[in-house]
């Protein structure tokens, strides 16, 4: 068991066994002088906006994230490992960096109140079925005019 100690010494480096963290290495150019970032933990992905946009979504069920310029990214560390497939990443953003940070929420409950009365039942044959405010009964589900990414 000794010997087995031994034989790791000379593959540590650093003072004293120390060793610095990647991360830090590549983020603190100056120990006097933290870097002014933002960071952000979620599952990195492409934006629909293409180009160097890029998409970090911020929970499983990919319905909050945030967008980000790629040369806003001061470093990206990938969690993942075998045990734990979902870990995402942690990416640190220039602290000036525009960010849009958006949410997609279902709001079947109120959907009904936006297409209703006469000029929505003239012009979209589906809301006749809609019954208006006050008649009682749930509505049907319109249908869905979200743009498919």
């Amino acid at each position: 068991m000794i010997d087995d100690l031994r034989n790791l010494r000379p593959a540590i480096n650093g003072a004293r066994g120390l060793i610095a963290d990647e991360f830090i290495e590549v983020l603190v150019r100056d120990a006097c002088a933290p870097p002014d970032v933002r960071v952000l933990v979620g599952y990195l992905g492409r934006s629909s906006r293409g180009g160097d946009w890029w998409r970090l979504y911020l929970t499983l069920e990919l319905n909050h994230f945030v967008e980000f310029h790629r040369d806003d990214v001061e470093h990206c560390v990938k969690l993942v490992t075998e045990s734990n497939p979902l870990a995402g990443n942690v990416i640190w953003l220039q602290r000036d960096a525009k960010i849009w940070h958006m949410s997609i929420r279902s709001r079947p409950e109120t959907a009904h109140e936006f297409v209703q009365g006469n000029i929505s039942r003239q012009y979209l044959p589906w809301a006749a079925d809609v019954p208006a405010a006050g008649d009682g009964g749930p509505p049907p589900d319109p249908p869905s005019f979200a743009r498919a990414c």
